[in-house]
């Protein structure tokens, strides 16, 4: 009994944490142009059909934040949260490793195309650098 005392609590927040991210992929840029073009490709992005197109809400020198809001019809009918994708790139001499993150604020939900996308930007605009 006392396991599952101290397991609710345990439950609870980790549902309200964030998906996890892919590993960090590194690029031979600076972090700055990196977060230039995250923050360049966000607002052409939708998470979905039922999404708003993405808006920056936080820029940092290493992270850019960017957030959805459902569209009109999905707020009156019900209460489906905001969706927010973050990118963070670190740099280390020329290169840059940057990790990208979606938060659905819902556990069940797994999508992350919107960082696929942009990834997919960033690989034709810098050069990736394999790691081992």
């Amino acid at each position: 009994m006392k396991r599952l005392v101290f397991l609710a609590p345990m439950l609870v927040i980790a549902a309200c944490a964030p998906i996890q991210g892919t590993p960090p992929i590194t690029y031979n840029a600076s972090s700055s142009d990196i977060l230039a073009t995250v923050a360049q490709l966000c607002p052409a992005l939708q998470p979905n059909s039922l999404y708003n197109y993405f808006s920056i809400t936080s820029v940092s020198s290493n992270a850019v934040t960017c957030e959805a809001a459902p569209i009109l019809a999905m707020q009156i009918l019900s209460s489906t949260p905001n969706v927010s994708v973050t990118f963070t790139a670190l740099q280390n001499g020329t290169a840059s490793s940057v990790a990208g993150a979606m938060n659905w604020h819902d556990p069940r939900a797994t999508n992350r195309d919107a960082v696929n996308k942009i990834f997919t930007e960033l690989d034709k605009k810098f050069t990736r650098i394999q790691t081992p």
